[in-house]
């Protein structure tokens, strides 16, 4: 019973292990070592066995927000597989939109049997910073600089101050009540006087004479409870 069940799984890994070996794509990938990001480089593919694959290349994750792949006349989502990309040789343009040491993977499957699974390569590639974002941004600062007025500084060193301005230059303003009455407005804060007229005075005296009034009427009503 044990020597069965022990061949049963010999024979299981066994099975396994020429699956792999059947399904496995013995293929090379080349590219550059160093590229430039948000500029192009070229990946090729060999392989020697005679078929049609399926090709997906892309940079550290297979999503667009990484690197796209142009195929067909346009910028494609590494995301998708390029269906019937590769027979023996091809050659394949991919754009890098970040910067670092990362991962460059090509994956192969073979467009007649999709469902076997897929064979997968990476390699190590080291992605600069993209030039052109450095002259955009060095640009912007040069503009930035050449906005900015030279004189600036000794524009506002020139603005005197209120104290700065000497006493006699400071005019005096007068101006005319209803009743002739002059109203003199000083420019010092410290000099400025409070100018009663006529009419403001009568209105003194009533208020005055009516709380008088007032207080003489409380003083009757109190004798007159005692």
């Amino acid at each position: 019973m044990k020597s069965t069940v022990t061949k049963f799984i010999f024979l299981i890994f066994l099975l396994i292990f020429l699956f792999a070996k059947v399904s496995a794509m013995n293929f090379s990938v080349s590219f550059p070592e160093s590229v430039e990001a948000e500029k192009e480089f070229q990946v090729t593919i060999k392989t020697d066995e005679p078929a049609t694959y399926d090709v997906k290349i892309f940079i550290t994750e297979d999503s667009k927000e990484f690197s796209e792949v142009y195929f067909n006349n346009d910028w494609k989502n590494p995301y998708y597989y390029l269906s019937e990309a590769l027979a023996e040789e091809a050659e394949f343009k991919v754009l890098p939109h970040i910067a670092g040491e990362t991962q460059l993977c090509v994956r192969l499957r073979n467009s007649a049997e999709k469902s076997k699974g897929f064979s997968e390569d990476c390699q190590q590639i080291i992605v600069t910073e993209s030039t052109i974002k450095k002259s955009e941004s060095s640009d912007s600062e040069e503009n930035s600089k050449e906005d900015e007025p030279e004189d600036s500084g000794k524009e506002f060193s020139e603005i005197k101050t209120f104290e700065e301005f000497e006493p006699s230059k400071i005019q005096t303003l007068n101006y005319k009540t209803e009743n002739n009455e002059k109203v003199i407005l000083s420019s010092k804060a410290k000099e400025q006087k409070i100018i009663t007229t006529t009419d403001g005075k009568t209105r003194t005296y009533i208020l005055y004479g009516f709380s008088t009034l007032c207080v003489f009427l409380l003083v009757l009503f109190a004798l007159k409870r005692m």
